[in-house]
């Protein structure tokens, strides 16, 4: 070998080596941030038991695939159809996820399967901690999901992720395939996997699972599971349930019966009697017996964990083939039979016992499922009893058996012997996962289980966890694993995949032959095979780089050259309402002219103008989905809603079913030919023009809840599930319901009062419990007193969902903007405050051992965050520097500017104690509405990281006292000197305890006081009010906003609107009663552009739904049209140069008097209320322009 040759071999081998040391280093510096994945995922409750959970479901799903494309996954969301409810109604399944990374021939393809949905759970059921907050005790991760199967699938990507991150090559291309339904049978998966299995599968060549557990602290490999057959066996007799003492021993009872029958099918011994079961269980071989010996398994410690004093079996052989290779049944429960607390004399007329057999190899379901039915048959009928007996088999999983002598098993040996210096264990699971056998049978590819779960886990069971040992090194181990996988020789793949090679030939089905034609066969199907490939993966292309183009269609640097392109005349009033068609080409107007305009945006000129037949100001437009852009909807203060041919020019319905102003239409693409209507009236109706075209039905009376007075004021269709509706009315809450929980709730109404099937006291709900969920700001309903006073009106004037219907963003009339996160929802700060004061003897290094830190009550999980990061005040270089700028800018008291660079700093360092502590000084200082709040916020997430933040302690007491918390603020106050004793007698504690006294002491402060008493926080509203308790209970369940954009002034119109910019929702915009439109970035909720859009007030904004374009009006009658304009135009005469001072000058218009605030829109100069200016003095020339029409 020369010299070059020599160089050029020690650079391949160098770079082909196995970089295992350098690939865990990286997993080892970022446990911190995969824990923090896991627990986001933890936190969605995706249980697929539950259909009302199903919103939570999908949006697990759509995390899964997000998280999968941004480590560089081509990402595929296949709709696996859909499922019977309860109710008979259908509901969607979740879609499958798949994934792919890397495609090289040359190298081996793995496809690794998991679940991300979880079995039910409820801190009642006997959880130590909630079930759903991922909480780390002494190394134990506890919370639904963690171990099955939330962790495993996250390690699987975080190996990819660390291969990634490092530039290192995957030695094996690697896919993924996750469901959403497996802990329910896993509904639609088999089809989808069948439909797959000469596309997706085509080059597979294993299949691992690890959706399973270590027998004991050896790791394992798992190379079996049983199945399982469940079945119902309903007992029937009277008509109706009995009472004991009237009918006992006059009639034969259903649950004698039941209980006679079960008793039947197996001894006091664990022998079960069914006839055929127990025949059909394979001898245990000489070699099985040695491996099951050879397993490490601690029987004393097997009992202990379980609490039990004896087992069935007394040596560890017998006890794992009992639990791994024979059949067993197990009774779960008995559905219709008195279960509560307390006693109940009753004869249930019907009972369900509800119970399982695992099955083994060599058993058939459907065999089994004959054998059971006719020995339960044949014991009922001997008790000659005239009750009815129905024996249904409900569920019916095979079993799965692989061999232990596979290559891919010699690899996990490997793998692990590498990882954790030692031999596992080769067992089999008791459970059943039905998948492996599917894909055993469809695919025929080899599978194995590589479980990095715990055999304390308790999967499916009160306090579920996995430890951080097993979750971090199980990474490294799936890491190591796919580098010893790319060792196996091409001869151990499986038969079926599609590559023509010499060893494959002869197995390949239809290849059976070496024969010329055979050959070809192969190769041509092989060819049609690879172009249905080539198809699928050129249509992923397309769809990613439309994605890629709409993600980066809005950008920090087309926002900072946003001008207005042009002006769009033709009405003759204010308009009140913009809409795009889908596709983007068409842009409709509605206007106080009763007039509606259809616009070429890109032409600047009108295309259609019709009157609408209206009487009164039109409020909202909106085109028909599925109507190719031909019908038009619109609604008005006529209280009208008219539907409209806009190729005919004529108005072909009319509804005239409200009773006040129609403020908003909505529609959504699922519901073809339907909408909906929300007006003054405080109806919602929904109207489908397919069953009637005069008549509409109510689909929620916001009046049954909260008074005649109510009024909606806006709706929206989630757009990536339209069976969500978001309204809002005037009030501080924003409404959230589920349309079909609703409709399904009605029509099992209508069928009970059909069959006159009543109870006594029947309370007939039109919302059912659970479709409506309520989103509000914190420090509102503690505030609506105070506005009421001031006659300051809180109303929801817009509604709208993000791109991807995980967020709600709503404009509050009399307030702010705020963006509610439906994934990770939050309870008000409020219910966080402390429950009683504890002694200083009681605090050690500012903790309480009761869960209590400086007497401020947080959830589990965030202690144990302030544990794990200690809220550290290092930051990197470039960071300190924008730490260093706040302080300055708070120094010269510019509130506003330290606030938007703190928030930038901790949109990188969301970790950092210090950077919530120095912003919730700023938000104090600057006291615009729902600073106190914000600080309050940032105070606790301060102590939430640091629990010895002095000053973040003291600041906490603070807020209290501003928002009205008094007694809550003197019991942190005090916790707060007996933990700083130093600081007891300063003058600042001294003047903040006498300014609490004082407030307890005082008359008018003691009558409002609000301490402890949750209900009065969200339901005292007026005395005129008389809210029902199904009312009072939503709004004490409320869910906390996520983030707040300050700067723009809503207290004129209640058809102000706020959207999201960018088709990942990356800006928010809104109008302003300054005549300017203001847009933020959506996470840090800085200001980052504010616009001249109207002479008086914009109202209307817009976006382009794939370009930087945006559409506004207002009271001109006008509609402007904005986009980035070219760097060498002339400066931009609207923008508003110093933003500040332009926030400033709204605050104060917010908070001005209501006279003044008429005199102002009615043209007149209100010294002090200008947005124009630094201080809006008297030689600004900021008239405002006067208004044309009236405001709502």
């Amino acid at each position: 070998m020369n010299s070059i040759s020599l160089v050029c071999f020690l650079l391949w081998t160098g770079a082909c080596s196995f970089k295992f040391e350098e690939l865990t280093q990286y997993v080892n510096t970022h446990e911190e941030e995969f824990i923090e994945t896991l627990r986001k995922w933890v936190a969605v409750e995706s249980d697929s038991s539950d259909v009302a959970k199903r919103p939570d479901l999908h949006r697990m799903m759509d995390m899964t695939a997000e998280k999968l494309r941004l480590i560089g996954g081509t990402v595929q969301m296949i709709d696996v159809g859909t499922q019977a409810s309860p109710n008979g109604s259908t509901i969607a399944l979740p879609k499958v996820v798949t994934a792919q990374f890397a495609s090289d021939p040359s190298k081996r393809t793995v496809c690794v399967y998991g679940h991300v949905d979880v079995q039910p759970a409820k801190k009642e059921d006997g959880w130590a901690t909630e079930p759903y907050e991922l909480t780390d005790i002494d190394g134990n991760l506890y919370g639904r999901g963690a171990s099955d199967n939330k962790a495993p699938v996250l390690a699987w990507i975080h190996t990819v992720e660390v291969y990634k991150a490092l530039n290192i090559e995957l030695p094996v291309n690697v896919k993924f395939i996750i469901e959403g339904m497996e802990e329910t049978g896993s509904n639609g998966l088999d089809e989808m996997i069948e439909d797959q299995k000469d596309i997706f599968f085509s080059d597979v060549d294993y299949i691992i699972i690890s959706d399973c557990v270590w027998l004991s602290k050896r790791p394992a490999l798992t190379y079996g599971t049983r199945g399982n057959c469940y079945f119902f066996a309903q007992v029937e007799g009277p008509k109706k349930d009995l009472h004991s003492g009237v009918y006992g021993g006059t009639v034969i009872e259903p649950m004698t019966d039941l209980i006679g029958i079960l008793d039947k099918l197996i001894s006091p011994s664990g022998e079960i009697l069914i006839p055929g079961i127990r025949e059909a269980v394979a001898h245990l071989s000489d070699e099985e017996w040695k491996m099951y010996q050879d397993i490490e398994f601690d029987m004393e410690s097997y009992k202990k964990d379980i609490g039990m004093d004896k087992l069935m079996y007394s040596n560890k052989v017998d006890l794992l083939a009992h639990r791994w290779r024979h059949p067993t049944v197990s009774i779960h429960g008995i559905e219709g039979a008195f279960s509560s607390t307390g006693t109940k004399t009753v004869i249930p007329a019907k009972v369900i016992a509800k119970f399982s057999i695992r099955q083994v190899p060599k058993m058939d379901p459907a065999t089994v499922e004959k054998q059971v039915t006719e020995y339960l048959r044949s014991v009922f009928a001997k008790r000659k009893s005239p009750n009815k007996l129905n024996v249904t088999m409900v569920i019916g999983a095979k079993p799965w058996l692989a061999d232990p002598t596979h290559p891919l098993f010699e690899a996990g040996k490997a793998a692990v012997k590498r990882v954790f210096g030692t031999e596992p264990d080769l067992i089999r699971e008791g459970g059943t996962i039905p998948i492996a056998r599917t894909f055993q049978d469809v695919t025929g590819k080899s599978i194995i289980m590589l479980p990095i779960g715990g055999f304390d886990d308790g999967l499916h069971s009160q306090n579920e966890k996995i430890s951080r040992y097993n979750y971090i090194e199980g990474t490294k181990l799936f890491i190591a694993y796919l580098n010893e996988v790319s060792h196996i020789k091409k001869s151990s793949a499986s038969p079926r995949g599609l590559s023509c090679t010499d060893d494959q030939r002869s197995l390949a089905p239809g290849c059976n032959t070496l024969s010329r034609r055979s050959s070809m066969t192969c190769c041509e199907t092989m060819s049609l095979r690879n172009v249905t490939s080539d198809l699928l993966h050129r249509q992923i292309r397309e769809k990613r780089a439309l994605d890629f183009q709409r993600h980066y269609h809005v950008t920090d640097p087309f926002i900072k050259r946003l001008g207005l392109e042009a002006e769009l005349q033709g009405h003759s009033g204010c308009v009140n309402c913009l809409e795009w068609n889908e596709k983007g080409d068409l842009l409709a107007s509605g206007s106080d002219d009763q007039h509606a305009i259809i616009w070429d945006p890109f032409r600047h000129r009108k295309l259609i103008t019709m009157h609408t037949g209206h009487a009164a100001n039109i409020f909202s437009v909106k085109f028909l989905p599925h109507s190719d852009d031909r019908i038009l909807i619109t609604g008005a203060a006529d209280t009208k809603v008219h539907v409209h041919d806009l190729t005919a020019k004529e108005t072909i319905h009319m509804f005239s079913d409200h009773t006040n102003r129609v403020k908003r239409i909505a529609t959504a693409p699922m519901w073809p030919n339907t909408f909906w209507s929300a007006a003054e009236d405080g109806i919602i109706r929904q109207y489908d023009l397919r069953e009637s075209s005069k008549r509409s039905e109510v689909l929620i009376d916001l009046t049954e809840y909260c008074g005649q007075l109510v009024e909606a004021k806006c709706l929206a269709i989630n757009p990536r599930d339209n069976n969500y509706m978001a309204v809002g009315a005037n009030g501080p809450f924003v409404r959230l319901y589920d349309i079909r929980m609703i409709h399904n709730h009605r029509k099992s109404m209508s069928q009970s009062t059909s069959a006159g099937v009543h109870t006594f006291c029947d309370k007939r709900k039109s919302i059912p419990d659970g479709a409506g969920q309520y989103y509000v700001a914190g420090h509102l309903p503690v505030k609506l007193p105070d506005y009421n006073n001031r006659l300051r009106v809180l109303v929801a004037t817009y509604v709208t969902f993000s791109p991807d219907g995980t967020e709600l963003l709503v404009n509050m009339g009399g307030e702010q903007v705020y963006l509610f996160d439906l994934t990770f929802k939050q309870r008000p700060y409020t219910f966080l405050l402390p429950k009683k004061c504890h002694p200083p003897s009681e605090v050690q290094n500012g903790k309480t051992t009761n869960g209590v830190s400086n007497g401020i009550h947080l959830p589990a999980s965030r202690l144990k965050l302030a544990k794990l990061t200690s809220g550290s005040s290092d930051l990197p270089p470039y960071l300190e520097r924008i730490k260093q700028q706040a302080n300055e800018a708070f120094a010269q008291q510019q509130w506003t500017q330290a606030i938007q660079l703190y928030s930038l700093g901790l949109h990188e360092a969301s970790q950092n104690a210090m950077l919530y502590g120095n912003r919730a000084a700023a938000y104090m200082k600057r006291k615009w509405d729902g600073d106190h709040y914000d600080a309050l916020r940032d105070c606790l997430k301060a102590l939430s990281l640091n629990p010895g933040h002095l000053k973040a302690h003291f600041r906490l007491a603070r807020c209290l006292f501003e928002l009205k918390y008094i007694a809550e603020a003197l019991e942190c106050l005090d916790d707060f000197k007996g933990k700083f004793p130093d600081q007891a007698h300063s003058s600042a504690c001294d003047a903040l305890d006498k300014d609490i006294k004082a407030a307890l002491f005082s008359k008018t402060d003691s009558s409002d006081d609000k301490k402890g008493n949750s209900s009065i926080r969200f339901h005292n509203f007026s005395r005129k009010e008389s809210i029902p308790e199904d009312e009072i209970v939503l709004r004490e369940r409320s869910f906390d906003y996520k983030h707040r954009y300050c700067g723009h002034c809503n207290t004129t119109t209640d058809i102000k609107e706020a959207n999201f910019f960018g088709s990942k929702g990356q800006y928010i915009v809104s109008g302003s009663d300054d005549g300017s439109f203001f847009i933020w970035n959506k996470e840090t909720t800085n200001l980052v552009r504010v616009l001249q859009g109207d002479e008086s007030i914009v109202n209307c904004l817009q976006p382009h739904p794939s370009y930087c374009f945006l559409a506004t009006s207002g009271i001109d009658p006008v509609v402007r049209l904005w986009n980035p304009r070219p760097e060498s135009e002339n400066e931009n005469c609207r923008v508003v140069e110093d933003m500040e001072s332009a926030a400033q000058a709204n605050q104060r218009r917010m908070n001005a008097d209501p006279l003044e605030v008429m005199l102002l829109n009615m043209g007149y100069r209100i010294t002090g209320l200008s947005s124009r200016g630094a201080e809006g003095s008297d030689e600004d020339d900021s008239s405002e322009g006067q208004v044309q029409c009236r405001s709502s």
